[in-house]
């Protein structure tokens, strides 16, 4: 157990066990293990639970492409309201299933009016979401499963992952928590989950469900209730904490249930909807929809150089969409390994032996664009060499010439003995119209009265020394480009992501398009319009 969780398990049990026979009765307790799963509701719609927090998120989460973009064709049968002979009949039936779960569970799966209104939702209002759900069960369960019972702990938290993101694992809250168990930055520090410019450790599948299950063991150390356990790791324990002060000490959820937050008063009873529908689902009609992410059978290789999916994707011939894919936490498509820190690659299993075999030459390989910035820092490299060689050699003399009235830059380059173009490139002009009163940089193989000498304009040459090799010597798919840019409107078409779409384009990134169009996110509409800035 890593020195950060130790402390931070001995703090909270001393915040629960000092001074009253329970210690939670103290008022202010800050929460010390941070969560907030609220997200932002994209739309509004009218279900048995009115402006619910949870159903709100089902609604964001709806929204994010990764569903979309995986889920097959297949059409969700329809469902029959009345496929029972009454409200009572079915509320019967609910309950009976439930006692059947509760039997074979350390949950206590109670059966109420809440309960039986997010069953409603995910049997009813969600049907197409629960079959999603179901398809993504088959790629996330058995990996949960395994991890659960590796820490002792009840198979059924499997089912919380679902309450918390949807089995999606690049879903992120409104409030920062992100992954499948929508760990807050804090929070997945403690538990070893780093983050950075590059990597995000909480939407990596195996390392933050490794997280949530040291994060179970420790709340249930304290709680010694599953109930409250998922309260907690929901709202918090700071609130959990002062729910139970609130309630006279009561240590059952469905008692402090009035006093906690209000999303978290609706925690436990859509666990235990989600428990009901991942078990009887096919009573309902519901079946899964396999994700494109199912059907594909995965290998890991440990990365020890610094890698690139577009390098990957060029050498190997693998979709960037299924790197992305298969390997979240991997925030910008790069892959931050050196000698001391080594990380793992999830590839498709076909292309494992290729790049086993071919490793040395993946790492060694430069994309196209790669190639492209190479040579265009060569090429200025060179133009730079040259310009300081000729500087050294006193050839030019240099400084600015103030324009007069009459002055046109064919005058003034007669006057320099150079040409318009040259004078046109030392000053970054597009045009040949000049201003009286203007300063302008010239480079004369003569002394002339009229040079204005200053030191400061050799300096102000070799900053700009990029813009002029860049008009005169920048590669391009023919290694002949210019600075000058032009925009297109691309249309986002049904299964479209950033990578796809940066991917069309030579030399733009995922990172441009969003700068263009001030996107602080990743979703996308079919049918909506992307201003992609393009070399010309």
């Amino acid at each position: 157990m890593n020195k950060r969780r130790q402390t931070y398990i001995f703090f909270f049990l001393v915040l629960f066990f000092t001074n009253s026979s329970i210690a939670l009765k103290i008022d202010g307790v800050k929460d010390t293990i941070i969560k907030d799963t609220v997200f932002t509701p994209i739309f509004q719609q009218n279900y048995q639970i009115t402006d619910d927090p949870i159903v709100s998120m089902f609604d964001s989460l709806t929204q994010i492409t990764f569903i979309d973009t995986l889920a097959s064709k297949n059409s969700m049968p329809t469902y029959d309201p009345n496929i029972y002979s009454s409200y009572d009949a079915l509320d019967s039936l609910y309950a009976k299933r439930l006692a059947i779960l509760n039997v074979n569970s350390p949950f206590k799966y109670e059966y109420n009016d809440d309960v039986r209104s997010y069953i409603d939702i995910y049997v009813s209002k969600k049907r197409s979401l629960t079959a999603r759900m179901l398809g993504m069960s088959k790629v996330y369960f058995p990996l949960f499963e395994e991890q659960l019972d590796k820490y002792n702990l009840p198979l059924e938290l499997k089912y919380l992952a679902i309450v918390e993101s949807a089995l999606i694992p690049t879903a992120k809250s409104r409030a920062g928590a992100a992954g499948l168990w929508q760990f807050m930055l804090g929070t997945g520090r403690m538990y070893d989950l780093s983050v950075s410019s590059y990597v995000d450790d909480r939407f990596d599948p195996l390392k933050s469900t490794i997280a949530a299950c040291e994060h179970f063991q420790d709340l249930y150390t304290v709680y010694h209730d599953w109930a409250l356990v998922l309260a907690a790791y929901n709202s918090g324990a700071g609130n959990v904490n002062k729910a139970i002060k609130r309630s006279g000490g009561e240590m059952d959820f469905w008692k402090i249930k009035p006093y906690l937050p209000r999303e978290t008063q609706g925690y436990v009873p859509a666990f235990i909807a989600v428990s009901y529908v991942m078990n009887f689902a096919s009573e309902h009609n519901i079946y899964p929809v396999e994700p494109k992410i199912a059907q594909i059978k995965t290998d890991t290789v440990i990365i020890h150089k610094e890698l690139t999916f577009a390098q990957l994707s060029e050498y190997l011939k693998v979709p960037i969409e299924d790197l992305a894919l298969l390997n979240p936490c991997y925030k910008a498509g790069v892959i931050p390994a050196y000698e001391n820190k080594k990380y793992v690659l999830r590839l498709p299993i076909e292309y494992i032996d290729n790049f086993v075999t071919h490793d040395t030459a993946i790492y060694k390989y430069k994309s196209k664009n790669e190639q492209l910035n190479q040579e265009w820092l060569a090429i200025q490299k060179k133009e730079m060499e040259k310009f300081k060689k000729t500087l050294n050699k006193g050839k030019y003399s240099t400084g600015y010439h103030t324009v007069k009235k009459g002055e046109t830059l064919g005058s003034i380059a007669g006057m320099y003995n150079c040409t318009i173009k040259e004078i046109k490139d030392w000053n970054n002009l597009k045009g040949t119209n000049i201003n009286i009163g203007q300063k302008l940089y010239v480079y004369s193989d003569k002394k002339v009265k009229n040079l204005t000498t200053n030191t400061t304009t050799v300096n102000t040459k070799v900053k700009d020394i990029n813009k002029t090799v860049v008009n005169k010597n920048a590669p391009t798919d023919n290694k002949k480009t210019t600075l000058s840019k032009k925009f297109i409107y691309y249309t986002v078409q049904k299964g479209d992501t950033l990578w796809s779409i940066a991917n069309k384009y030579p030399g733009v990134s995922v990172d441009d398009i969003k700068k263009a169009n001030n996107l602080n996110d990743v979703k996308l509409q079919p049918g909506q319009k992307l201003k992609i800035t393009i070399s010309s």
